[in-house]
């Protein structure tokens, strides 16, 4: 199936993997009367999005459903691959998808990160390298290399 147009206005959003929702704070102070929906499997990181006032729908976002305009996610690295194809599943037509990806997504040989970079491509998504150092600074510090990924769904 394919989407017929692309979405005229931005109401709803959602961020899977939420944490403690550095993120949902973020897009609530440039986008204050959005609906933003979060997803955290992590109960101790619930509880601190619920005292925060967040719309928390499930706690294992692989297993949730729905559908979002647009999704920002920084997902577990581990379940990378797995977490952008759900989450692309679940925008609707006309969403994009904005995500944090460890650069060895881009490098890795074997047949999950090649067929991921496939579909990537096929679904002419934009991605770009984030500096170096840019987590060093935040709750839980990496120097891990990243890159930011953009899919809409057409």
């Amino acid at each position: 199936m394919r989407c017929q147009e692309k979405l005229k206005t931005l109401e709803k959003m959602l961020e899977p993997s939420a944490g403690k929702g550095d993120i949902a704070q973020a897009i609530f102070r440039h986008h204050p009367d959005i609906h933003l929906d979060v997803i955290e499997i992590q109960s101790d990181l619930r509880k601190i999005l619920e005292l925060k006032g967040f719309n928390i729908i499930a706690g294992n976002f692989l297993n949730s459903v729905g559908e979002w305009q647009a999704i920002v996610a920084n997902p577990p690295f581990s379940e990378f691959v797995e977490h952008t194809y759900h989450a692309y599943k679940c925008l609707a037509c006309g969403g994009t998808l904005t995500t944090i990806a460890p650069e060895s997504v881009f490098f890795r040989n074997d047949r999950k990160f090649k067929q991921f970079r496939q579909w990537m491509n096929s679904h002419d998504a934009w991605n770009e390298k984030v500096p170096d150092g840019a987590f060093l600074d935040s709750t839980n510090p990496t120097g891990v290399s990243t890159r930011i990924i953009v899919i809409e769904k057409s």
